[in-house]
């Protein structure tokens, strides 16, 4: 946790610093030069432990400028008005009550006149869908699967693949176990965790497993994301998750969601997250696509390197307890299937394993007749777990705290009932679990009803989310105070079902109009928040964006 301190303007200067609450002996502060404009100076006192090194962040990397001793001041000259920021780090550790090994201190310079507020553009710096910007650089799939391949194979020489092999042994994690032309992975069985799981064979998804170069050149990447929002504001352990979107414009829709989630270079520091986000924030003033496309691929595949940042396409983010890959089926116009992979070693085998969806529990654990163990003990943690879906409706979101619960899969049409929580055959009005939660609710101050709730939840399902009409969830007043779920069909994306669509028009991949009109504007806000604050973790509430009569929409921690 950081604490921000700041003085008062000396000679047109402002100056922000930022300390760690930990007790130091060290102080690290900047004062201005008494004879020139331009030129200031950087000091700080007590560091006794091991050399202090000094850096200049510039675009979000660190630029070094200098190693100290105990004592030390550097004198910064020539600087145009504007705002600059340094960080102290001490590397080598030493003795004494100085900074600890692998510790930081913060500070910010303002020249001349306090700059406007940080705004960023969130066609930019949130979520980039122009054609300009992503065919302007090499973010295939192919070199995807390639980069997660070599990596893979590293680690685990015993099984070295290719990005082609990757590929086609995550899609035969579908195919059923007596299907032709096996990948030496494990087959889909009809079952896993406990629940029935549909397999997807020829004519269905599985069949790219046999000729994975050909299906894995149709793919073409259609968004990159900075979802910063879904980060740990608890731990911060975690910067949240950066994403690369592909779709298949033509042969059957089907897309691959990479939701990369990057650690925190600095883990428990708040700020430890600004080397990224001044990335992201530099794109919106960065008018050259191409430009923006170089920043982004070396983002994705190399990270920050100067500041410990690792690159989003790394397999560590795709492990268990880190991302996932998330997969939108619709190849061969049957029913919408969503499902999730992580990059595991299976058997002595590098592959993608189909894994539970998280937080999509299975409909039947919300029905009081189901009285086994896991049904119990699910409606207990929901009951217990019950305040993260109220509350501020722009961050609100469904807690599964037992994996047991998760469903293996998340349908947006066909067999549905699996994850429509408030349907009468999973879920009781007046019955023992509705009157739980509605216990629950007074106890919390909350107006909303028992089935208003379970339709909360509906909504932070894949499914729920991505067609929510085929919930109810787009009714007046189904989610309480007057809101309902925001649609993924409109102008802006006449298709519907994704929130950003695989073909191009005007030169941009359309998005839906609940990212446009919902997400991606609370999503700017807390961006901006924490810029603004230099990277302290008291971002302000996200208020619920204006609405129009009569249905009002809301976004979601998990959505889009």
């Amino acid at each position: 946790m950081f604490k921000k301190y700041i003085s008062s303007a000396v000679l047109g200067f402002f100056i922000f610093v930022i300390s760690s609450s930990i007790t130091f002996a060290a102080v690290f502060t900047a004062t201005p030069s008494p004879s020139t404009t331009g030129n200031f100076t950087i000091n700080w006192t007590g560091a006794n432990q091991g050399i202090p090194l000094l850096s200049e962040i510039v675009n979000g990397q660190k630029v070094f400028i200098t190693g100290g001793g105990v004592n030390h001041s550097v004198q910064i000259t020539g600087k145009t008005n504007g705002r600059y920021q340094y960080i102290l780090e001490q590397k080598t550790p030493g003795t004494g009550t100085g900074l600890g090994a692998s510790q930081t201190l913060f500070v910010d310079v303002i020249l001349g006149t306090t700059p406007p507020p940080i705004s960023v553009n969130v066609d930019r710096s949130l979520f980039v869908h122009d054609t300009a910007t992503v065919d302007a650089a090499d973010f295939s799939l192919l070199r995807v699967m390639n980069t997660l391949a070599a990596q893979m194979s590293a680690a685990n020489p015993a099984d070295t693949i290719t990005g082609t092999q990757l590929f086609a042994r995550m899609w035969d994690a579908q195919n059923p176990t007596n299907a032709p032309n096996p990948q030496g992975i494990v087959r889909c069985t009809g079952a896993l965790n406990g629940f029935p799981v549909e397999c997807r064979p020829d004519p269905q998804e599985g069949k790219q497993a046999f000729d994975g170069a050909r299906f894995i050149s149709e793919y073409r990447p259609i968004g990159l994301v900075n979802r910063f929002d879904l980060r740990n504001k608890t731990s911060l352990q975690d910067c949240g998750e950066y994403r690369m979107v592909f779709g298949r414009p033509t042969g059957g829709r089907n897309f691959i969601i990479f939701e990369a989630v990057v650690p925190n270079p600095t883990p428990g520091v708040a700020n430890g997250c600004l080397p990224i986000q001044n990335l992201w924030k530099n794109l919106t003033t960065e008018n050259n696509a191409a430009t923006r496309a170089s920043i982004l691929s070396n983002f994705f595949f190399n990270g920050i390197p100067a500041s410990n940042v690792r690159a989003p396409i790394d397999h560590r983010n795709f492990a268990i307890n880190a991302g996932q890959i998330r997969t939108n089926q619709f190849i061969s116009g049957s029913s919408w299937s969503l499902k999730e992979y992580k990059a595991v070693v299976e058997s002595g085998k590098n592959t993608l394993q189909v894994v539970t969806v998280k937080s999509n529990p299975v409909s039947s654990l919300f029905t009081d007749t189901n009285t086994d163990s896991r049904s119990v003990a699910f409606r207990s943690d929901f009951i217990n777990n019950l305040g993260s879906l109220l509350g501020n409706p722009a961050t609100f979101s469904l807690t599964v705290a037992n994996n047991a619960h998760n469903n293996v899969q998340s349908h947006a049409s066909g067999p549905i009932n699996e994850n429509n929580f408030g349907t009468p055959a999973n879920f009781i009005p007046g019955g023992v679990f509705a009157n739980q939660i509605s216990s629950r609710l007074a106890q919390l101050g909350s107006t909303l009803t028992p089935l208003q709730t379970v339709n909360r939840a509906t909504a932070m399902t894949c499914g729920g989310c991505h067609q929510p009409s085929a919930f109810g969830l787009t009714a007046n007043n189904a989610i309480g105070n007057g809101l309902s779920w925001p649609e993924t069909v409109g102008p802006s994306s006449p298709v519907g079902f994704v929130h950003v669509t695989e073909t191009a028009s005007s030169g941009v991949f359309p998005l839906s109009p609940a990212l446009i009109n919902v997400f991606l504007p609370a999503r700017k806000q807390d961006m901006e928040s924490y810029l603004n604050n230099n990277g302290t973790n008291s971002v302000a509430p996200l208020a619920a964006p204006a609405q129009s009569a009569p249905t009002n929409t809301i976004t979601s921690k998990r959505s889009g």
